[in-house]
């Protein structure tokens, strides 16, 4: 997991480099030979045109931005396990909690399975309907936050979590959610429910596909 994740990591910021590098050789182009928008001849030095000068602020815009990505995704990769085998440590399948992390589920109602991983995520640039950039921030920050808040949860043991009735699994304890993970982002909506449970075993299949398969909303089991 935290290699895919790191992979993908990677991309984004391989994608953000090659679009800065693009927009610095556009700047230095226009700073080595300026041409005048009138006549076409060489321009005075010190001469640059509105969009140039556009171009330098939106270059700095997206290199800050950049180093934000960066800074997030160094935070949340370097508390990751350091193998995913840790996920399976501990007395019932599960290693123990360490550290509390801020609430972003619960504030919606919803608790995700810790059966059920948050698929890759996409580039904040080409995320619909989202165009300014402290906005895009803002939904990698909470992206990298719920799925910290995830990986907590899923190593998490008693009180956490308490086994059910039947037996045969363990279901999310809710009042010890909530005094763990105290909701920051707003009242949940009306009619929103939070709950999980989770249940050990062993499949004959790989990790990445077991995700792809819990994520189907129509896969029949």
């Amino acid at each position: 997991m935290k290699t895919h994740l790191e992979r993908h990591e990677n991309s984004l910021l391989r994608q953000e480099n090659n679009k800065l590098r693009s927009e610095n050789m556009s700047l230095r182009n226009a700073v080595r030979t300026p041409i005048c928008n009138n006549c076409g001849g060489p321009a005075i030095i010190g001469e640059f045109s509105l969009e140039q000068q556009h171009l330098r602020i939106e270059n700095a815009r997206l290199r800050d931005e950049l180093d934000r990505v960066s800074s997030l995704a160094g935070r949340f990769l370097d508390q990751l396990p350091n193998s995913s085998l840790e996920l399976g440590m501990g007395g019932n399948g599960f290693g123990g909690m360490q550290a509390p992390l801020p609430d972003y589920g619960a504030a919606c109602g919803i608790v995700c399975s810790s059966s059920v991983m948050a698929p890759p995520m996409r580039s904040a640039a080409v995320i619909p309907g989202v165009d300014r950039p402290e906005e895009r921030s803002m939904l990698l920050e909470l992206a990298l936050s719920a799925m910290d808040e995830l990986v907590k949860i899923v190593q998490a043991n008693e009180p956490l979590w308490i086994r059910g009735l039947d037996g045969s699994g363990e279901i999310l304890k809710r009042d010890e959610y909530l005094r763990t993970f105290p909701p920051c982002i707003g009242m949940k909506p009306s009619g929103f429910v939070a709950e999980a449970s989770r249940v050990t075993g062993k499949v004959i299949i790989n990790s990445l596909a077991l995700v792809e398969t819990l994520m189907d909303s129509v896969y029949v089991i």
